[in-house]
């Protein structure tokens, strides 16, 4: 797989290095979805909110299994 790197990899090769300016992102979709998120959970119950946590970390542990080639079933 090739991978096409657009930018310096090595912050010594940045063209402005080592002056570095900062921009500061727009966040209002990030707190749209975070206000998104606080909803969701106000409407679940405690058990069902850990019911999610431990399938979204079952999940995450397969597939980072899953990465190393090991199978999981």
């Amino acid at each position: 797989m090739k991978i096409n790197q657009t930018h310096p990899k090595w912050i010594w090769e940045q063209d402005d290095f080592p002056n570095f300016t900062y921009t500061e992102p727009d966040l209002t979709s990030l707190y749209f979805k975070l206000g998104q998120l606080k909803m969701i959970e106000k409407f679940l119950n405690e058990s069902s909110s850990v019911e999610l946590l431990v399938d979204r970390l079952a999940n995450e542990a397969i597939a980072t299994s899953a990465i190393e080639g090991e199978i999981v079933t």
